[in-house]
C-alpha cells in the first residue's frame, strides 16, 4: 500500500518523463487516418447521440475486410478495402450531411487517389468493404442487450440513505439523478463482450482473488493515509505537476481529439510502432486494442457493481470506526458517479497498453509521444493548454494514469493497482483467444470470405460476379 515513501517514489516517476517534444508519428496509413478522424468526431459535438462500441466496429471491419481480400486472392488493394469499410462504418454513425461532405467523403477520395486505385478496383473494394461493414453494424449496432434496470435502481435508492460503512452512496438523491447515474455507469455491465465469456463467469474465474480492502484492516489504513493528502483540493503540498497529471484524465477537453482513453491508446500505438509496420499488422493491433478495452470495461463494471466500494470523498467525510471524519475533505476534481473499486480509467489504459506491449515484445521499452492540443475545460483550468506528453515506456504511461486518478482524489491505491490487473488479465485473455469462436466475435462471418468470380473472357477483363453473402 502507498505510504509516504511510496508517494515520493511515484512522484519521481513523473519527473523522469522527458520534456514534451513534437509528435512525429512512426506509422501513417489509412487505418490510422480513419482512427484519427473517428477520434476527432467523437470528441466533437457530434459524439453526444452515439452509442459505445464504434471504435471496435471500425477496427474489426478494417481487419475483416483484409481477411476477405486475402480470401479472394486480390483484385484490389488493401488500402481500398480498408478505406471503404471505414467509410461505411463512420458514414453510418455520423450521418450528418456536414460531416459526410466535409470529412468522411473527402478522406475516402484522398486515400483512393493516393493509392492509385482504378475504377474496377474501386468497385470490388466497395463491395467488400461495405458488405463487411454492414454485417458488423447488423451484429453490433446495438451494444447492449435488452435489460431491466430495476435491481440497480433499487440498489441506488437504498444507497441514497445512510449506507453501511464502506458502501458507495450516490449523492444525488433525486430520481432523475439516480436514473442518469444508472444509465451512464451501470450499463457497461450489460454490454455484450467480444472475446471474454459471460462477464460474471470471467470475473469469478480469472479475477476471483481481487477484492477491495476490508474495513477495518491494515490494508485499509494504508489506503486511507496514502490518499488523505495528495487527493485533497486544498492540500498545501500540491504541485503544478500533480494538478496537470490529475487533469490529463479527469478534466474535459475542448478542441482536442485525444479526449477518451481509447484514443490515447491508439495514439500511443501510432507513435510507438516502428516505421514500415504493415497495414495488416496495424489493423490487427488496433482491433486488439479496442476490443480489449471494450471487454475490460465490462469486467471492471461487474466488479464495481459487485462490491459497491465507497469513494474517497464519502469515506473521509463520514469516517469509520477507526478514522475520524474529515468533514471538509474535498477531492481535487469532482467525484465520478459510480462505485470506486477498481479504477475504470486505469483498467482502460492498461487494457490499451498491454496489446501494444505484446506486439513490441514483453519487457522491451519503447518511447513515444501523445499529441496535445486544445484546452482544458474544468473549474480553475478553463483555457489552459493540453500539452503533448512524452513517455519513456508503456509502463510509465500506465503509471501516469494511476497517479492521475489519485491526484484527482477519485481513487485509493488499491483501486488503481487492481485496475492494472483487470486490464492486463483481459488483454492476455483476448490475445490468447483471438481468432477463435468467441461470444460475439472477432471472427468474421464466413460470408466475408465467400467471394465468387467468373472467369474473364479475355486478358484484362474484370468481371466480379457477386459477393455471395448468404
Amino acid at each position: 500500500m502507498m505510504g509516504r515513501s511510496m508517494i515520493c517514489a511515484a512522484v519521481l516517476v513523473l519527473m523522469l518523463v522527458p520534456a514534451p517534444v513534437p509528435v512525429i508519428a512512426a506509422v501513417d496509413n489509412v487505418a490510422f487516418q480513419w482512427t484519427d478522424l473517428l477520434s476527432t468526431l467523437m470528441c466533437s459535438q457530434f459524439a453526444a447521440p452515439l452509442t459505445a462500441g464504434i471504435q471496435q466496429q471500425l477496427h474489426l471491419a478494417q481487419w475483416h475486410s483484409l481477411l476477405a481480400l486475402r480470401g479472394i486472392g486480390g483484385g484490389t488493394t488493401e488500402e481500398a478495402v480498408v478505406a471503404y469499410a471505414s467509410w461505411k462504418i463512420l458514414g453510418h454513425y455520423f450521418s450528418f450531411a456536414q460531416v459526410l461532405d466535409l470529412q468522411i467523403g473527402p478522406l475516402l477520395d484522398t486515400q483512393l487517389r493516393e493509392a492509385q486505385v482504378t475504377l474496377p478496383q474501386q468497385i470490388l473494394a466497395q463491395r467488400i468493404g461495405e458488405t463487411v461493414a454492414m454485417s458488423m453494424i447488423a451484429r453490433r449496432g446495438t451494444t447492449s442487450s435488452e435489460f431491466t434496470l430495476g435491481a440497480v435502481k433499487r440498489a441506488l435508492k437504498a444507497a441514497a440513505r445512510p449506507p453501511p460503512t464502506g458502501v458507495f452512496r450516490f449523492f444525488d438523491d433525486s430520481p432523475a439523478g439516480q436514473d442518469a447515474a444508472t444509465f451512464f455507469f451501470s450499463v457497461m455491465t450489460l454490454w455484450r463482450p467480444f472475446v471474454i465469456p459471460d462477464p460474471v463467469v470471467f470475473v469469478e474465474t480469472y479475477l476471483a482473488n481481487l477484492r477491495p480492502p476490508k474495513i477495518p484492516s491494515k490494508e485499509w489504513d494504508d489506503n486511507w493515509e496514502g490518499l488523505k493528502n495528495i487527493g485533497r483540493l486544498d492540500w498545501p503540498g500540491r504541485t503544478a505537476e500533480m494538478n496537470l497529471t490529475a487533469n490529463l484524465i479527469g478534466c474535459p477537453r475542448v478542441n482536442n481529439n485525444k479526449c477518451h482513453f481509447e484514443q490515447q491508446a491508439t495514439a500511443a500505438a501510432q507513435s510507438a510502432l516502428p516505421n514500415g509496420t504493415s497495414l495488416y499488422d496495424s489493423v490487427l493491433l488496433l482491433a486488439k486494442i479496442s476490443v480489449t478495452q471494450y471487454d475490460a470495461g465490462i469486467a471492471q463494471s461487474i466488479l464495481k457493481y459487485g462490491f459497491w466500494f465507497w469513494r474517497p470523498s464519502q469515506a473521509y467525510q463520514e469516517g469509520d470506526s477507526k478514522h475520524a471524519p474529515i468533514p471538509n475533505w474535498t477531492p481535487f476534481l469532482p467525484t465520478p458517479l459510480e462505485p470506486e473499486w477498481p479504477s475504470g480509467t486505469v483498467t482502460f489504459v492498461s487494457a490499451g497498453a498491454r496489446p501494444l506491449q505484446t506486439f513490441i515484445g514483453s519487457g522491451k521499452k519503447v518511447s513515444f509521444t501523445i499529441e496535445g492540443g486544445g484546452t482544458f475545460d474544468c473549474e480553475g483550468f478553463v483555457g489552459d493548454p493540453v500539452p503533448t506528453r512524452s513517455y519513456p515506456s508503456l509502463e510509465a504511461f500506465v503509471k501516469e494514469a494511476q497517479l492521475s486518478r489519485m491526484y484527482a482524489g477519485a481513487h485509493f491505491q488499491d483501486a488503481v493497482n487492481d485496475g492494472v490487473v483487470v486490464g492486463n488479465t483481459v488483454a492476455d485473455y483476448v490475445e490468447s483467444h483471438w481468432g477463435q469462436v468467441t461470444p460475439s466475435g472477432t471472427l468474421p462471418d464466413l460470408a466475408f470470405l465467400n467471394v465468387m468470380f467468373t472467369v474473364p473472357n479475355k486478358t484484362g477483363d474484370f468481371t466480379p460476379r457477386s459477393l455471395d453473402v448468404k
